[in-house]
């Protein structure tokens, strides 16, 4: 199974450097579980590389359902995973 950071990064690599990704999830474990894998994998490619990866990545808790798009998006992409009741 992908986590929230998995698919963040993963579409990250896609739009490059140049390119922003905004993440909303409405879990906040999920929120916060993947804001700090993200952050030590930008910390890993700067020890790695020897620079720092763009600030491009914007991770919002919020549901996608009632979230006001105030700007323009390329691509929206919902992820869910639903839990056994």
């Amino acid at each position: 199974m992908w986590h929230c950071f998995d698919r963040s990064l993963f579409i990250l690599l896609l739009v490059g450097e140049t390119g922003h990704v905004t993440t909303l999830d409405r879990s906040k474990k999920n929120h916060i579980s993947a804001k700090r894998h993200f952050d030590d994998w930008v910390n890993s490619y700067s020890l790695s590389y020897g620079i720092q990866w763009p600030n491009n990545v914007t991770f919002l808790h919020h549901d996608i359902c009632s979230y006001n798009m105030e700007k323009k998006f390329d691509l929206v992409r919902s992820f869910s995973f639903s839990s056994p009741v």
